[in-house]
């Protein structure tokens, strides 16, 4: 079954944090899901469900000095939109 991820996450600004996706996962129309790490920590997206970017989805990384781990699978549809700006994003 797939759900839709319908929120804005960010956080690793104090410490380092992890979204686990145990099942498959979608960003659906005008959804975003963002990895920002700060200072304090990294911020990881991981598990075996994966992720799709839908159509109007947005998947993206930033932040300025700690890394954005993308440890899962990762499906870009057509009108989604993927954006690493991250200084570091690891697989």
């Amino acid at each position: 079954m797939v759900r839709p991820v319908r929120r804005h996450w960010t956080d690793g600004s104090t410490t380092s944090v992890s979204l686990t996706l145990a099942s498959a996962s979608t960003v659906a129309t005008d959804g975003s899901l963002s990895l920002n790490p700060g200072a304090g920590g990294y911020a990881m997206l991981t598990g075996a469900g994966g992720v799709t970017i839908g159509s109007g989805g947005a998947l993206s990384t930033a932040g300025a000095t700690n890394i954005a781990y993308s440890r899962t699978v990762i499906t870009n549809q057509s009108g989604g939109t993927v954006t690493f700006g991250a200084p570091t994003t690891n697989q």
